[in-house]
This record gives structure tokens, sequence and C-alpha cells, in this order.
């Protein structure tokens, strides 16, 4: 392909294409202005560098990667990240050199050793997605707050996760972990230890001990509506300081054991009932 006809081009995206070095050559060269590109769906056929020093916003997503294929990304300037692979495929090793980089998604049962948590030493923001029990429990938990200290907002959603979590971070604001666990289990301990964190959802099964150290929490939603007649275990909240906006979604087998730790507190608690989403939806 052609590219100096786009002298000016700033948005570009490539769907189902091979991509060879030769190619995301010619295109870093002449798209002098370009801040936004997408790969989906695309097959890497060989190793690849991605080097442009105007490249805001960088998409990597369901791409097709035959291992040991190495991806490079050399961007002075990305803020913004978003990676994962096909589903049949393990996401594969990817060297970040980003130092502006702020905002990282990443979706794939496997967090390859490759990509290091080093190259988003400075991200503010990061979401994982769909990783398995061992590679979070192992890999990430125990080096994501120590190795990123920029951390405000951190995502786990629909993770494999049923060890115990541990999280210590003076810089984090907002907290959320969504759909994690597996079966009818859960992760049998939480404990957060964030000074100024300020947001937190948790949507998941029965934990059995849950601690917090967070006097400046504000906000907080809890989702537990799928435990049956277990009692949910509200006191570590109602321990903190006055929260300004909380929302708690549970059965309504869990309220006779709820309501004596919030004496004083106004609460929404929202029953799911047997309608439609889209009815769910505008409640």
């Amino acid at each position: 392909m052609d590219f100096s006809g786009f002298k000016n081009l700033r948005t570009l995206v490539l769907h189902l294409v091979d991509v060879k070095q030769k190619l995301l050559q010619s295109l870093c060269s002449s798209y002098s202005h370009l801040v936004d590109l997408t790969l989906d769906g695309c097959q890497f056929t060989s190793s690849v560098i991605i080097n442009s020093s105007t490249l805001l916003h960088l998409n990597i997503v369901n791409c097709e990667v035959d291992f040991p294929k190495l991806l490079t990304i050399i961007a002075s300037n990305l803020s913004s990240f978003e990676y994962s692979s096909h589903e049949n495929f393990l996401v594969p090793p990817v060297n970040i050199q980003a130092p502006m980089l702020s905002k990282f998604s990443f979706r794939g049962p496997q967090f390859s050793k490759s990509v290091r948590l080093s190259g988003l030493k400075n991200v503010t923001s990061i979401v994982f997605n769909k990783l398995v029990i061992e590679n979070l429990s192992k890999r990430i938990l125990p080096h994501l707050f120590s190795e990123c200290l920029q951390l405000e907002d951190v995502t786990f959603k629909n993770c494999l996760l049923m060890s115990s979590i541990n999280i210590t971070s003076p810089k984090l604001r907002h907290l959320n972990i969504i759909g994690c666990g597996w079966a009818n289990n859960s992760p049998s301990e939480l404990a957060i230890d964030a000074l100024n964190l300020s947001s937190f959802e948790y949507s998941d099964y029965t934990t059995r001990i849950i601690s917090f150290t967070a006097p400046r929490l504000l906000k907080v939603f809890w989702k537990t509506a799928r435990r049956k007649t277990t009692p949910d275990l509200f006191d570590p909240i109602a321990r903190l300081p006055p929260i300004e906006n909380l929302a708690v979604n549970i059965s309504t087998s869990q309220v006779s054991h709820s309501k004596p730790v919030f004496p004083s507190w106004c609460l929404l608690f929202v029953y799911r009932l047997p309608i439609s989403d889209s009815v769910w939806s505008q409640i």
C-alpha cells in the first residue's frame, strides 16, 4: 500500500490486515500527524516495531499473533493503549517504551512476563479483563502497586480471582472489582489499605473476611445479590467515616442482617426483579 496520499491523516483503523514491519514503517514515516491508530482483528506475521512520536492513542485488539513474535511500542507521547488478542490466541509479548502512557487496558487470559509492568510505571489508570487465577494472583497483584506507583484508578473485571487480595496504595482513588471469582467462590479475604481511596465498586460472590483502611472513602457500590441466604459483611463499611453515596444491590433474604449496621444512614437498597434488561436499565 502507498500511504503517501494521506499526509494529514490523524486517525487510522486497519481491520483484518496482515501486519508486517515494512507496512508499519511506511505508515509511521508517512503520517506525520497520526495521533490515533487501531489494529483490529489483524494478523501479525512477523515481529514488528511501532515507532511514532506523534501517536497519542493506540489500540491493538482481537489480533492474531503466533509466538514467538514480539511487538515493540516506541511512542514518546502515547497516552492510552488498549491491548488484547483474538480469543483463540494468547496475547503476545510486548515491549512498551512510552513514558507518557497514563491509561492502559488489557484483555486476555495471560499477562505475559514480557508485558513488563516496568513499561507501565507511569500509568494512572489500568484495566485488567478476563485474567486467569494463577496469572493475576502471582504475576499481577504482588507487583502492581509497588511498580506502578502513580496508579489512581484500577479495575479488575471478569477475572478468575480466588486467592486473598491485599491492596496497599497511597495514591489509589478509584477501585473496581467486578464479576471476579469462580463458580460460587470468591476471594477468601479482601484487605484494602488506601489512604486516598474515594470510590469503591464491588460486584462478586461471598468473601469471608473484609477489611478497610480508607478514611476518605465517599462512594460505594456493593452488589452481592447472588448470595442466596448468606448475610453480607457490611460491618467494615459501616465503621468507615460517613459515605456520601452508597448503593447496595442485595437479595431480600439479606435485608434483616443488614439493617442494624446502618442506624443513621439513608440507603438505596436495590432488589432484582424479574423484568427485562431494557426496563431495568431505566430504573
